[in-house]
């Protein structure tokens, strides 16, 4: 059942960060984009309840990958704020460090995930982004170990 539960979330994790990624042009001009980024990466960092490897690989794997993409079409920038002051960039970074410790600034850095102005989306000949696969976030049921919290 837990590994079940694993599963679900793992999937659901995936489908947040897709459907983001898809709909970024027109979230990203919304004037509630940060409320909405919020209560995303909120969502994904109570993903990380689920004590199970697979989750505890997939979620920040994906979480990685988006904040990558945001560097680089230059939402996740340093200087971005909202109508009211808030910074995108620190509470993406205080809640992705809740996700893991490597989610953090200099993971761009490391990557050359600079931010810049609009570039095209999930672009596949970009170096240390996803690729779209058909089993992406599965894991292998053999090496899947949860626990119970």
């Amino acid at each position: 059942a837990l590994a079940a539960e694993a599963r679900s979330v793992q999937l659901a994790a995936a489908l947040l960060v897709k459907v983001l990624m898809q709909a970024l042009d027109a979230l990203r001009a919304d004037p509630e984009f940060y409320a909405l980024w919020a209560e995303a990466l909120g969502a994904l960092r109570n993903a990380m309840a689920v004590r199970c490897d697979a989750v505890a690989e997939s979620v920040p794997e994906n979480v990685k990958n988006m904040l990558l993409v945001l560097a680089t079409q230059g939402v996740l920038r340093p200087d971005w704020v909202d109508q009211r002051g808030r910074s995108l960039w620190d509470l993406t970074f205080s809640v992705a460090h809740d996700i893991s410790s490597g989610l953090n600034p200099g993971m761009l850095a490391e990557t050359g995930a600079q931010p810049q102005a609009h570039l095209p989306a999930l672009s596949p000949d970009r170096p240390g982004e996803q690729v779209e696969s058909d089993n992406e976030g599965e894991a292998d049921a053999s090496n899947n170990t949860c626990k119970q919290s």
